[in-house]
């Protein structure tokens, strides 16, 4: 997709009577004794972090006046913005949100978006980044709770990211890393629903749990939850993230693994020990997941337990 591109914008530079930025980013703001009202840094990761970390593209602070606005779509990145104060206005995915001062927002910009000022000004600090499964994680938060969250007070991050990045090596680029990934998986945290368990669903883990080595089935399973078979199995997958017979092939993989390497007994009767009905069909699962033979498996582990 072309990269197409529009932003209306006023910059300035003035003096701030008060301002509250952290030590990383006044570094990249005071210039000649006054503060801008904007700051920008560029950057460009090594190959080597490119191919395996999660990395800033360019980053920054903006004050920005009433007209500033910005309309993309094809931008190759993500992006995470903090309010300071003033408020913004964000449009994505064909909803409309009011960006406050603690909310903090991320986007993938190859998707059309809108952002800018609602009302006089909106003070923020921005990132464009990149890298690891940072498309994959922001969709899944995109899908989950929305691109707006309050996150706690993330100028401590921003100022991490600008200090970090200013004598660029590999030891700045792990920690930057940590830094993106650590935020992601908040507001991956603050995206699910991770509420108590419903009822409905301890039941049928627990039954899972204490029955894999047993003949059951999901008629049995919806059984003791009290749901229909369609409804248990939407309800969770939900909760779980997998379906309830794929959560019991995963607890009977994971007791056939643990025989493996803590026995000696033959792959036949481990098989049939963790509720397996036949030994090909748990072949052709154990290769499929762990990608060799039980047998292989064992072997890789060391040597048995005397």
């Amino acid at each position: 997709m072309s990269f197409r591109y529009f932003v209306k914008k006023l910059y300035y530079i003035a003096v701030y009577d008060k301002i509250e930025l952290g030590d990383g980013m006044k570094h990249y703001v005071k210039q000649s004794g006054e503060f801008q009202r904007r700051a920008v840094m560029e950057y460009t990761p090594s190959e080597e972090s490119r191919n395996m970390l999660y990395y800033p593209l360019s980053a920054g602070y903006l004050y920005s006046p009433a007209d500033y606005q910005v309309r993309r779509q094809g931008f190759d990145c993500m992006l995470i913005a903090y309010t300071i104060a003033g408020a913004g206005k964000l449009e994505v995915r064909g909803k409309s949100y009011t960006i406050l001062p603690g909310d903090l927002f991320v986007i993938d910009c190859d998707e059309y978006q809108y952002y800018g000022t609602e009302g006089e000004n909106w003070e923020f600090y921005w990132m464009h980044f990149h890298g690891g499964e940072s498309r994959r994680i922001v969709h899944s938060i995109l899908k989950g709770g929305g691109p707006v969250y309050q996150a706690g007070d993330q100028i401590n991050l921003f100022d991490q990211v600008f200090i970090l990045s200013e004598n660029p090596c590999m030891k700045s680029d792990i920690l930057v890393s940590s830094k993106i990934y650590g935020l992601l998986t908040k507001l991956l945290l603050l995206a699910g629903d991770y509420r108590e368990m419903p009822e409905e669903i301890e039941r049928a883990v627990t039954f899972i749990e204490n029955h894999s080595a047993d003949e059951i089935g999901l008629d049995d399973i919806a059984r003791v939850a009290h749901l229909s078979k369609y409804h248990l199995c939407r309800r969770f997958k939900n909760r779980i993230g997998m379906s309830p017979y794929e959560y019991l092939l995963n607890i009977r993989l994971n007791r056939a693994k643990e025989l493996l390497v803590t026995t000696s007994i033959p792959v036949l009767q481990i098989a049939e020990q963790c509720g397996f009905c036949n030994q090909s069909g748990f072949m052709r699962l154990f290769r499929r997941v762990q990608g060799c033979t039980p047998l292989q498996y064992r072997k890789m582990r060391g040597e048995l337990p005397k």
